[in-house]
């Protein structure tokens, strides 16, 4: 396995990030505020968006490409933002999740984040940044 790297996006890697975001059949609105990429060897294998609206900041599209699952890259990218929110001084985020989303849902329990809201098929999770975290070795 190449090492990866969790880092900010070039913009030229825009069009790499839309391919891996519409390849999860998901869509935006708008670009997030900032976006952090999971790369491989050059590739983009990951991607985890952060929007800042006010004092409010909600992660997503967590999207990672299907021949890097569950190998932590999503954990790791999960990571890599805590700590990118952390040096701006935030104390907490939330993030959706789809209620059959069991895998998902785990893991980011495990981030030490909670439940807070249900609302149309999907949950709302609220994560404290310096929550301790479970021990993780794999995600599956």
């Amino acid at each position: 396995m190449m090492p990866r790297t969790y880092r900010l996006m070039h913009p030229d890697e825009l069009p790499q990030v839309v391919a891996l975001v519409r390849s999860a059949r998901l869509t935006w609105t708008r670009p997030p505020s900032v976006m952090l990429v999971a790369d491989e060897a050059g590739e983009i294998i990951g991607c985890c968006g952060l929007d800042f609206e006010g004092d409010a900041i909600q992660l997503g599209p967590l999207v990672v490409a299907k021949p890097y699952r569950k190998t932590l890259t999503a954990f790791r990218l999960l990571e890599a933002a805590e700590a990118f929110l952390a040096a701006h001084g935030a104390t907490r985020y939330v993030m959706a999740c789809g209620e059959k989303d069991r895998g998902r849902l785990a893991m980011l329990e495990r981030l030490g984040a909670q439940v807070y809201a249900k609302h149309a098929r999907r949950l709302w999770l609220l994560k404290r940044i310096g929550a301790a975290p479970q021990e993780v070795t794999h995600v599956g």
